[in-house]
């Protein structure tokens, strides 16, 4: 072969080589991809509803004469879907109405019924010596129950009503109440039950807001 002619090959090929070299390049640059991270939801992070726990109860009979003046509240029940009955178990907060009477402490709302013990029956009996808490016609108290307050639940209250001292009957006044329920015992917005008299009020929680912290 002429020398010359083996100098353009070398050449040739030596260009091809280089040429090729920048393309593989290129073709590096080109093809990269960036690499996004992975997103998981945790659903541990998911924000809990708090549960309702304090029901308040308002006196909204307007009776301020008598021995005992207003509501008087021997028991609020928290009777729960399953059938199980759950009692208040703290007192939260308190306000009396009248300032009369010697029924005033509102720890005599706790625990089970004891004035009317028989208050589902048809004629139930009462025991007014044995506690309960007059609210004085306008007044309130909030208590904390055992379990939380969930929908399908109902809360009950038992009102002595116009028992006698040393047992009688428990007849079935016009002192009206309200029933209200809340997740936080402070909380400015309660959600109202409704309303109704004694001796045995029992209201059915229908729904129940979503609360968080």
């Amino acid at each position: 072969m002429k020398p010359n002619l083996l100098l353009v090959l070398m050449v040739a090929i030596a260009t091809l080589g280089f040429v090729g070299c920048e393309f593989d390049e290129g073709s590096d640059g080109d093809s990269s991809t960036t690499t996004q991270p992975d997103v998981t939801n945790d659903e541990s992070e998911t924000a809990v509803g708090m549960e309702y726990r304090y029901v308040r109860v308002d006196d909204m009979s307007g009776i301020i004469t008598g021995q005992d003046p207003g509501a008087d509240i021997d028991a609020i029940i928290l009777e729960k879907a399953a059938g199980t009955d759950v009692y208040a178990d703290k007192i939260e907060a308190f306000q009396l109405g009248v300032d009369v009477g010697d029924n005033i402490d509102p720890v005599d709302a706790l625990g089970a019924p004891d004035s009317v013990v028989d208050f589902k029956g048809s004629a139930p009996t009462c025991n007014a010596d044995a506690g309960f808490v007059s609210l004085g016609g306008s007044g309130y108290l909030v208590a904390h129950m055992g379990e939380a307050i969930e929908v399908g639940d109902s809360v009950a209250v038992i009102e002595v009503g116009g028992c006698d001292y040393g047992g009688g009957m428990a007849k079935l006044e016009v002192v009206k109440v309200q029933v209200s329920v809340s997740a936080e015992p402070e909380n400015q917005h309660w959600v109202a039950l409704g309303q109704g008299e004694g001796p045995y009020l029992s209201l059915s929680v229908i729904t129940l807001p979503e609360v968080f912290n």
